[in-house]
C-alpha cells in the first residue's frame, strides 16, 4: 500500500447508498469470485493462489471431520473416500482409510474433482507447476497454488476454463446417475434430464461418460512462449511441439451430439453450472506471502474444525462495540490533525465508509465496531494505544521498550492499527511474547472472513481481537492509505484505551 498526502479516498470502490431504517450501505462483491486487477498474467514466472467456489456454497464435495488433538502440521493433506463400496463406473474411489486429524471426507464428486486435478497437472505441465500439498478440496470450494513456469500467450483463465469444463462433465454424469445434488443452473438441467424417456436417459448417461473421458483426454494447442525479458535471457524460447497424444479434434466431434439437448449456461450466458462464474486469484509475491498462502491451504480443514468448535471467537460479530466517538467529535479531531486535508467533501466520504449507529440526533451518531476474536480483551484493566509518529522516530526504542514492558509485567493489552513499521514491530513482538493484542483493521469484514492461518490461531487462543469501524469494501494491495483514514484509526485506538497516544512520553 502507498501513503500519500494528497491521495484521495479510493474512488473505484462501490458507491454508498442510503437504506431506509438501516443507514448508509455499499454494494459488495463476493470475495471468492473477485479477480486481482493488478496482475499481469503474461509476466513470466510467478505464483497464483486460485479459489473456485461451488454454486450457492453447496457442500457437494464432502465434509470436514477429525480431531484437533490429532493435528500434525508436517503431515500431507489426506482425504477420506466414500464409505460406500466403490462404484463400477468411471469415477471409482479408493477404499476408506482411518484418519484422525482434521481432514476432508470426500463425496464421489469431490473424488472426481481430485482426479481431474491430477489430469490437469499432466496436461499443463509445460507452463504450470501444480503440487499436491498446495491444493485442497473443501466441501464447497477449493484452493490451489499455481506456479507459472514462463511467459506464454495463455491466460490463467485458460486453465480455469479447462478445469471447470472437466468438473462440469463429471458433475453432469453424477447427476444423471443420482449420486450428487443439483444446485443453481444444474436444477434446470436435471429437470430436463428427468423429463426425458428412460431410454433417452440411458443413452444420455452413456454419452455423458464418453464426454467426461473425452474432456480428460483433450489436449489444447501448445502455448506460444513469450520473451520473459529477464536478466540473462538472450532470446525467447522456441515454441514447444504439441504432445504426441494431443487430439486435434474439438471436444465433442468424436462422440457425436448429446441424445438430449440440455441448457448448461449460467447467469448472463457465462458457464457456471458446478462452480460460480469467474474465480478469485491472488498473486503470491515474495517468499513470505507465498508461505502464508501455503499455510492457509494446508490448514483449511483444521481451520474449519476450529471454527466449528469455537464459533464465539471465530465468527464476525457485527456492530456490538461502541467507541462512543460521535461524528462531530471525529470531524473535529481530523480537522486539528490533518488541517486542510479534512475538507467537507472528504469527511462526508469518510462518514459513508464508517459503521455508524444512527440516532434521531445527528450529533449523537456514534461509531461502532465489528469484531472477530476474543472480545473480553477489551475488558482488561490496562489498554495502551500503539501509535508511532514520524516526529517521534528518534524515541522509538524507548516507546517500544515501555509498551512491551507494560505488556509483560502488567498484562497490558496493546491496541493498534499496525500501519507504520514501528507499530508492526511492536505488535508482532507483543504477539511473540504471548501478550494479548487488539488490531484495528484498515478494511471491513466481508460476509465470509478468512484470516491467515497465523492470525486465526491466535484468535482461537483468545490472544487477539480484530476490530473494524468500516463497512465492507475490498481494498486492493495497490490502494493508497489516506492520512484521513490513518488518523481515524488512531482516534479509535485512543478511544478504546481512554488515553492519548503520547502517554508513553510522560511515563
Amino acid at each position: 500500500m502507498q501513503k500519500g498526502k494528497d491521495a484521495p479516498l479510493s474512488s473505484d470502490r462501490p458507491k454508498a447508498h442510503y437504506v431506509e431504517g438501516v443507514g448508509w450501505r455499499k454494494d459488495t462483491e463476493h470475495t471468492f469470485t473477485r479477480r486481482d486487477r493488478n496482475i499481469d498474467y503474461h509476466a513470466g514466472r510467478r505464483a497464483h493462489m486460485l479459489t473456485l467456489t461451488v454454486e450457492e456454497d453447496a457442500p457437494l464435495f464432502g465434509q470436514v471431520s477429525g480431531s484437533l488433538d490429532a493435528y500434525d502440521a508436517a503431515a500431507p493433506l489426506h482425504y477420506y473416500a466414500p464409505e460406500a463400496q466403490p462404484s463400477s463406473g468411471s469415477l471409482d474411489a479408493a477404499a476408506p482409510q482411518p484418519l484422525l486429524g482434521p481432514h476432508v471426507r470426500l463425496a464421489e464428486l469431490g473424488h472426481a474433482v481430485l482426479q481431474i486435478w491430477q489430469h490437469m497437472k499432466e496436461r499443463y505441465s509445460e507452463t504450470i507447476d501444480l503440487r499436491d500439498d498446495e491444493f485442497v478440496v473443501m466441501p464447497e470450494h477449493l484452493h490451489a497454488i499455481l506456479y507459472v513456469r514462463r511467459s506464454s500467450d495463455k491466460h490463467l483463465s485458460d486453465f480455469e476454463k479447462a478445469f471447470k469444463g472437466c468438473c462440469n462433465a463429471a458433475y453432469r454424469l453424477l447427476l444423471a446417475q443420482g449420486k450428487t445434488t443439483a444446485v443453481g443452473t444444474a436444477r434446470e438441467w436435471l429437470a430436463a434430464f428427468r423429463a426425458a424417456s428412460p431410454d433417452a436417459q440411458h443413452a444420455m448417461t452413456l454419452w455423458l461418460e464418453k464426454a467426461y473421458q473425452r474432456a480428460l483426454a483433450y489436449r489444447a494447442p501448445a502455448p506460444q512462449y513469450l520473451s520473459t525479458r529477464s536478466k540473462g535471457t538472450d532470446s525467447p524460447p522456441a515454441p514447444a511441439a504439441a504432445p504426441a497424444a494431443a487430439l486435434a479434434l474439438t471436444p465433442r466431434s468424436d462422440i457425436g451430439a448429446p441424445p438430449i439437448r440440455l441448457n448448461t449456461q449460467g447467469e448472463h450466458g457465462k458457464v457456471g453450472f458446478l462452480f460460480r462464474a469467474n474465480y478469485n486469484d491472488k498473486h503470491a509475491s515474495g517468499l513470505k506471502k507465498l508461505e502464508e498462502k501455503r499455510s492457509y491451504i494446508r490448514n483449511n480443514p483444521r481451520t474449519r474444525i476450529m471454527r466449528m468448535c469455537n464459533r464465539s471467537r471465530q465468527t464476525v460479530i457485527r456492530q456490538t462495540i461502541d467507541t462512543q466517538i460521535t461524528l462531530p467529535a471525529l470531524h473535529g479531531y481530523l480537522q486539528r490533525e490533518c488541517g486542510a486535508l479534512a475538507t467537507a467533501e472528504r469527511l462526508a466520504a469518510l462518514d459513508a465508509l464508517l459503521l455508524v449507529q444512527y440516532s434521531s440526533t445527528w450529533s449523537k451518531n456514534t461509531i461502532h465496531l465489528d469484531y472477530y476474536g476474543e472480545a473480553s480483551v477489551l475488558s482488561a484493566p490496562l489498554l495502551l494505544p500503539v501509535v508511532c509518529h514520524r516526529r517521534d522516530s528518534r524515541l522509538f526504542e524507548r516507546q517500544k521498550a515501555l509498551l512491551l514492558g507494560k505488556a509483560q509485567q502488567e498484562q497490558a493489552v496493546l491496541v493498534s492499527a499496525r500501519i507504520a513499521k514501528g507499530e508492526q514491530s511492536i505488535m508482532d513482538e507483543a504477539l511473540r511474547l504471548g501478550a494479548p493484542t487488539v488490531r484495528i483493521l484498515l478494511e471491513g469484514f466481508p460476509e465470509k472472513y478468512h484470516p491467515s492461518a497465523a492470525i486465526n490461531e491466535v484468535c482461537a487462543e483468545g490472544r487477539m481481537l480484530l476490530v473494524s469501524p468500516w463497512q465492507w469494501s475490498y481494498r486492493y494491495s495497490g490502494d493508497t492509505i489516506d492520512p484521513i483514514l490513518c488518523k481515524t484509526l488512531n482516534c479509535i485506538a485512543q478511544a478504546l484505551c481512554r488515553r492519548k497516544d503520547t502517554f508513553w512520553k510522560e511515563a
